[in-house]
């Protein structure tokens, strides 16, 4: 006896059904399990300047201050506190340049909060690798470190006031031309979702679907402007 069209049917959108419902579940583990980096390997160079905290963070740029000054080096130390009573603080130091102050060197690290743990790093290998090669008899370098510590401490990539440091740094929006970037429009609302994330394996999905429909309906031109922009 054969089988109806319309159980067939059912037997596949059941078994459709299932599949979804097992990727929905099970999905955000995989995506989690993909994007997982690993543990810092002890035999790295720089396994120790892996730090997990803020605190900890803020700690190694003093000892890094306490290590120059011990090398003979000038140091000029500032902090800016942004909430004293969570001890939140930007650091600053400067190594001004031993004779003409021709050229200066700027490093800054945690713009992004949570970023800043691989910032604390690369000063490390600054410190490490590239300052002993440098002129200093003209040559200057400022760090300004943890330059969102909120967001540090809080593991985000926005400041207290939920503000990205690395967009909203326009100081006068009135004279500002909003008009500078007329292709960003198209690629806002992809580049900047208001929606919660949801799963994330949709999420995922979703993601790469919009981003090849956005480059065929916008343009690759376009995309690349938006993204330039939206940095």
């Amino acid at each position: 006896m054969k089988k109806s069209p319309k159980k067939g049917l059912l037997i596949f959108a059941g078994v459709l059904a299932a599949v979804f419902a097992v990727l929905t579940v099970f999905g955000p583990f995989l995506v989690y399990k993909v994007a997982k980096q690993e543990e810092v390997a002890d035999e790295y160079n720089y396994s120790e300047s892996f730090l997990n905290s803020y605190e900890d963070v803020r700690a190694n740029v003093q000892k890094r201050i306490t290590t120059l000054k011990k090398d003979g080096v000038k140091v000029k130390y500032t902090e800016y506190a942004i909430d004293e009573s969570d001890n939140l603080y930007i650091d600053n130091f400067y190594i001004p340049a031993l004779k003409e102050q021709k050229n200066l060197i700027v490093l800054t690290t945690g713009v992004h909060g949570m970023e800043g743990y691989i910032g604390s790093v690369m000063l490390d290998v600054f410190f490490a690798e590239v300052y002993p090669t440098l002129d200093m008899t003209d040559t200057g370098v400022l760090v300004v470190a943890n330059v969102n510590p909120y967001g540090m401490k809080h593991y985000r990539r926005y400041n207290e006031n939920n503000v990205d440091l690395n967009r909203n740094f326009i100081l006068d929006w009135e004279t500002f031309d909003l008009s500078s970037n007329k292709e960003y429009p198209k690629v806002d609302t992809f580049l900047q979702p208001t929606g919660k994330i949801g799963n994330a394996l949709w999420h995922e999905v979703g993601f790469y679907l919009n981003l090849g429909v956005t480059a065929i309906t916008d343009k690759y031109d376009t995309m690349m402007v938006g993204f330039e922009f939206e940095r």
